[in-house]
């Protein structure tokens, strides 16, 4: 496609105290391969306290600045931006992610072809909605196997080993001589970033979960016989040390260490003081791969959102397979999915303002999967071009479960079932988040007056939303009004994209 064809797009960002990330974020920006005339870049500052804005002032003047006297949320700051968007279209993008080089261009290829198509076809009965990006999270990883191995004997034959307690960090990256001269020029600051950024975004895929805090405030782990941890890797050429210390009920085990197939460690644990410490050097290891952030978003039949493809490696990250899926005939580059995550999407700028675009009551989190279902029961259809990448840190502004998050993911969803959806539908899940929440509160009650020890945030939130929705039946009646009324598609093809997960 010639590059003077090229519609005009206006990139969107929300920044609250991300400072951290908006190098990455606009360095990125500034390599894309879409001709530089036609991109406005704007950042829509939410009151950040981290210097956010000095910053992009002096590091990238090509940014337009939009400040907010205060935090106004993902929803409206999007909406902000949008207001002083010059372009015909809108590419968001979240504060915390990187895009390569392709990241805009294969979108805008993606939408024209699929306005094309449905154009082209004397009975379409859709319209083109939005064109949304392959996400990955942000580093490369090597899976990591963790087996304990115990004497049949000592386990009483049983082979669900399921009590072990053990300490995983990453303790420190290690820079070889030729990557020092590159160092150098970075700030200690930035340095301090790069290992706080490595270390937050180990994943715990399976057979481990967290078990509460040590005195020095760092995460215990509850790892079954069995467990799998992605170990992120900055560049091929770094060394990587895992520090492991052991509980005493881990005293007796055997522990075997797999590394991206390769067996590493295979110890036998004799002390709870006991500190298992190993490298990973990648110039001995096969390429590690990408772990898929999302695919496009869907929903279950009771409107829970999940991710498609949510911590899984990525197959085309596999050198040795990628070839086969080339070539594979099945593999398709666009595929429709009932919505997109806000990380990264692009949308004509008609379309988000004749749809409200989000909605500034939800805050954060579930303001995309209303927008897309309401793009979708007007009639629109929505697609991930897995020729567009993007990076994602995740949670770059906020934290999985603290207060904030719990309640806004409650209360979105239940929000966004009463805007959206069959009325019936909204009834069945209200009535039951509000058994569930005093069933609870009951059990709280009880385990308080044995005086156990019992902590959970959830049980408030839940209380209080049950609450404040005597006021937002009213306050949102127009608003779902409006949408079951106008909708052009019925809520039998909604009901076919739900899942059972």
């Amino acid at each position: 496609m010639e590059t003077n064809s090229l519609p005009h797009v206006s990139v969107i960002t929300v920044n609250y105290n991300g400072k951290i990330y908006l190098k990455n974020l606009f360095e990125s920006i500034s390599l894309l391969d879409y001709p530089k005339d036609k991109i406005q870049i704007i950042m829509v500052d939410n009151a950040s306290c981290d210097d956010s804005v000095c910053f992009t002032q002096e590091r990238f003047p090509f940014v337009k600045i939009i400040p907010c006297r205060e935090n106004t949320g993902f929803a409206e700051g999007n909406n902000i931006g949008l207001r002083h968007a010059e372009g015909e279209l809108i590419a968001l993008i979240n504060n915390d992610c990187v895009a390569e080089p392709g990241w805009l261009l294969s979108m805008v290829e993606a939408l024209l072809i699929k306005e094309k198509e449905s154009g082209n076809l004397k009975s379409s009965d859709y319209k083109i909605g939005a064109i949304g990006s392959k996400i990955f999270f942000y580093y490369r990883y090597y899976p990591l196997n963790i087996i304990f191995d115990r004497d049949n004997k000592q386990n009483n034959g049983q082979d669900d080993f399921s009590g072990e307690i053990c300490e995983i960090e990453i303790r420190n990256i290690s820079i070889p001589e030729d990557k020092k001269r590159i160092e150098k020029d970075k700030t200690e600051k930035e340095n301090e970033n790069d290992g706080f950024l490595l270390k937050r975004s180990i994943r715990y895929l399976s057979g481990i979960s967290p078990a509460g805090k040590n005195i020095n405030g760092e995460v215990i782990y509850k790892v079954r016989k069995k467990s799998l941890i992605a170990v992120p890797v900055p560049d091929n050429n770094f060394k990587i040390s895992i520090k492991i210390d052991f509980s005493s009920l881990a005293i007796g085990e055997i522990i075997n260490i797999r590394i991206a197939g390769k067996d590493i460690v295979s110890k036998k644990i004799k002390s709870s003081e006991e500190t298992l410490t190993f490298e990973i050097d990648s110039s001995n290891m096969p390429d590690p791969q990408h772990i898929i952030n999302s695919r496009g978003s869907m929903i279950n039949r009771k409107f829970y959102a999940r991710e498609i493809g949510y911590d899984e490696f990525d197959a085309e990250s596999d050198i040795n397979i990628r070839a086969e899926i080339q070539e594979s005939e099945d593999t398709k580059k666009i595929t429709e999915v009932f919505a997109i995550p806000g990380t990264g999407f692009l949308c004509r700028k008609s379309i988000l303002h004749d749809m409200g675009f989000f909605d500034k009551k939800f805050f954060t989190y579930y303001e995309d999967i209303d927008f897309f279902w309401r793009l979708r029961l007007s009639g629109y259809r929505s697609y991930i071009c897995s020729d567009s990448v993007l990076r994602h840190f995740h949670c770059g502004s906020g934290t999985e479960w603290s207060y904030g998050f719990t309640y806004h993911v409650l209360r979105n969803r239940l929000l966004m079932i009463y805007k959206c959806a069959w009325f019936g539908a909204f009834l069945k899940n209200y009535l039951s988040f509000a058994a569930s929440a005093f069933i609870n509160l009951a059990h709280v009650i009880v385990l308080k007056i044995r005086k156990l020890s019992v902590s959970r945030i959830d049980i408030p939130i839940r209380i209080r939303i049950f609450f404040e929705f005597f006021i937002l039946f009213f306050q949102k009646l127009p608003e779902r009004i409006k949408i079951r009324r106008n909708k052009t598609v019925s809520d039998n093809e909604i009901i076919k994209w739900l899942n059972d997960f």
